[in-house]
């Protein structure tokens, strides 16, 4: 999946933890490959026609058709091979209940095929040893839900109702005990380091253990429960929100734990002689809390800052101006628009061509806007582009560029590894990263409109006002006056933002100057120039086209930002 999954935009880790897939791809995938019991997921899969035909086509008994298919295969003796690259990619689901769903429908599926073909002991599936251990930690792997749960609960049961889960606890019993979790913990990040991170497994299943207990359970009783059913997928979030369908019984559990912690001072209180039991249990509790609440704010969806997700990707890219080009590479880019930069000083109208440049000698050619230009250092300039009206043939070329560029995918490597005290750091500090309020990105960055010495006058009440040109788009303009000139005028400008007459006078030998209507958008007052040593009061307004009528004029407009220099 190229696009953040609901862990990654809503715990707001900024692409630093692995994703859940990472692990089953770079890992689990490989090591079922190793004993010919790799199955393929969804579409990404080339088989043999004569050979789907023999186990009569895609399997249909269960929702998880694709692994169940693949079992088949392989218990008639054919072999698979899992090819370790990047050959597509997908799209995550973008909300939280979208990915539950998903989840939802895969432990069903998954515990339909235990249910129904037993990997493990069916003596009908001509499968090897090492092929049915396979397939039995595929298919059981959704068992997790209940158990996950059992474990939040337990120290509340003593804390709560003084009902022991493990008699005797203390600090005996945590001296047996945290040695084998150190231990388990240890080889989890020997094998795991790079593709998933300490705790984040029990966030993983603490998400989904309801849903999956649940319906793993009903699999089992009845397998035919149930139907396929396609993961939203698209799908755009503009406001923050709490999923409280999905995520209700966390929050009931994470609710039990906390009034259990409130009863830990009584305890020491009035059960001094349980103190150590009380202790292990409280710590537990609070582990167990950290967790919850890192699981829970999973559901409170964080609204998206762009409508498509951007790639970083290192395209070549070509910006068209007038009779004039500027080379420059992408940073990262979607379907909608681009971050470029380019080592150039640049005099831009707002808007321009764009050609990308992809593998193979793919190209796309779009109609682009300029949103900002970002000095960073000597002549280098970020531009951020947004891709206008692309034509659907626009858009193929440019799906070419950016999905199809071997090499940008093949170079994806993740930097870095797991570090569990600051895994669990990352966590505990959960909350405060939801909870913040997204700003606009910070730093100096340029209004993109082209420098120009033009004479221009407007018209209002009236009475003509000259003045000169200075900035100039598509959207609007910035006029310098004569301050003495206009300024009785000045405060109904600031409150009124009347629309006023604008004659522009690209040449004094044309005849007829070019008209426009336009709105005062802002007035401000510019520090006065000296003159023969008196100050001469200079007033800068912004104007700007109106929008029910730059259709009309945008022609014009484009014809003029060719010829203003």
């Amino acid at each position: 999946f190229y696009n953040p999954d609901p862990f990654e935009r809503n715990l707001l880790t900024g692409g630093r933890t692995p994703v859940g897939n990472e692990l089953f791809y770079k890992v689990l995938q490989k090591g079922n490959d190793f004993w010919n019991a790799a199955f393929f997921c969804g579409s990404a899969a080339v088989i043999r026609k004569k050979h789907i035909v023999q186990v009569g086509g895609i399997a249909v008994e269960t929702v998880t058709e694709d692994c169940h298919t693949a079992l088949r295969l392989h218990s008639l003796g054919y072999k698979s091979v899992y090819y370790d690259k990047i050959m597509i990619a997908g799209l995550a689901p973008e909300k939280f209940s979208s990915y539950v769903g998903q989840q939802v429908r895969w432990a069903r599926g998954m515990a339909q095929i235990l249910r129904l073909e037993n990997p493990l002991l069916n003596p009908k599936l001509k499968l090897t040893i090492p092929q049915r251990i396979c397939y039995f930690s595929a298919t059981s792997h959704f068992f997790y839900g209940y158990p996950r749960l059992i474990y939040a609960i337990a120290p509340t049961l003593f804390l709560l109702f003084g009902i022991r889960p493990i008699e005797g606890l203390g600090l005996e019993t945590l001296a047996y005990a945290l040695p084998h979790i150190l231990l388990s913990l240890n080889a989890n990040y020997i094998t795991y380091k790079e593709v998933r991170f300490s705790f984040w497994n029990e966030i993983f299943e603490f998400v989904m253990a309801f849903q999956a207990g649940y319906v793993t359970l009903m699999a089992i009783i009845n397998p035919n429960l149930g139907s396929f059913n396609v993961t939203d997928k698209g799908l755009t979030v503009t406001k923050r929100s709490f999923d409280w369908e999905s995520a209700r019984g966390l929050v009931i559990v994470a609710a039990l734990v906390l009034v259990s912690l409130i009863s830990v001072p009584f305890w020491l209180l009035l059960r001094p002689e349980d103190a150590e039991a009380v202790i292990i249990n409280g710590l537990w509790c609070i582990f167990n809390l950290l967790l919850l609440l890192a699981a829970i704010l999973v559901a409170l969806e964080q609204p998206q800052l762009r409508v498509a997700h951007r790639l970083p990707r290192r395209l070549g890219a070509i910006v068209h101006s007038l009779d004039q080009t500027w080379s420059g590479t992408t940073i990262n880019i979607s379907e909608t628009g681009a971050l470029i930069a380019v080592n150039s000083s640049l005099n831009l109208p707002e808007e321009v061509e764009v050609e990308l440049v992809g593998d193979f000698g793919k190209r796309a050619l779009l109609e682009a806007r300029i949103i900002r230009a970002t000095p960073v250092e000597g002549n280098l300039t970020h531009l951020a582009v947004d891709f206008v009206e692309p034509t659907q043939t626009q858009l193929d070329n440019l799906a070419l560029v950016i999905y199809s560029d071997v090499k940008e995918w093949y170079s994806q490597k993740r930097q870095d590894v797991d570090r569990p005290l600051t895994s669990l750091q990352f966590l505990a500090t959960s909350l405060s990263r939801a909870l913040q309020e997204f700003q606009p990105a910070s730093g100096s960055f340029n209004r993109v409109r082209k420098s120009v010495s033009v004479a221009a006058q407007i018209y209002w009440e009236g009475n003509f006002y000259p003045g000169e040109v200075t900035k100039i788009g598509v959207n609007g303009l910035r006029m310098e006056l004569d301050g003495s000139a206009i300024y009785p005028t000045l405060e109904r400008f600031k409150q009124e933002k009347p629309l006023v007459g604008l004659l522009l006078i690209q040449d004094a030998t044309e005849p007829l100057p070019e008209r426009f209507l336009s709105e005062v958008a802002a007035v401000e007052e510019l520090p006065p120039l000296e003159s023969s040593g008196e100050p001469i009061r200079t007033t800068a307004l912004e104007l700007k086209f109106p929008e029910k009528l730059k259709r009309q004029h945008i022609r014009r407009i484009k014809q003029l930002l060719n010829a203003m220099h």
